[in-house]
């Protein structure tokens, strides 16, 4: 099951509360990857029997291929990056 958004900080933290809440947590191996050429995020895990990605309002797809990170890497690339702009923004203002 798969999950899309722009690909933006803003809307890349609102995306995996979203989809944890659909999906549940409980066993599931979850996914994302950056498509740098489209701009979008996409969130995955795949599908177990008793799912109903449609009525969830997701999509069924797969991550392209190469090495997707796992979220709790993720989330660390986005809050590095994140603290960076931040510091970057303030030394400019300065």
């Amino acid at each position: 099951m798969l999950a899309t958004c722009e690909d933006v900080l803003p809307q890349r933290q609102e995306l995996w509360p979203r989809f944890e809440r659909l999906v549940g947590l409980r066993g599931r191996k979850m996914y994302a990857v950056a498509d740098l050429v489209a701009g979008t995020y996409s969130t995955c895990t795949p599908v177990r029997s008793g799912d109903d990605p449609e009525q969830l309002g997701l999509n069924l797809g797969s991550l392209p291929p190469g090495s997707p990170w796992r979220r709790s890497v993720l989330f660390v690339l986005d809050d590095v990056l994140h603290l960076l702009t931040a510091r970057v923004a303030r030394r400019l203002v300065a």
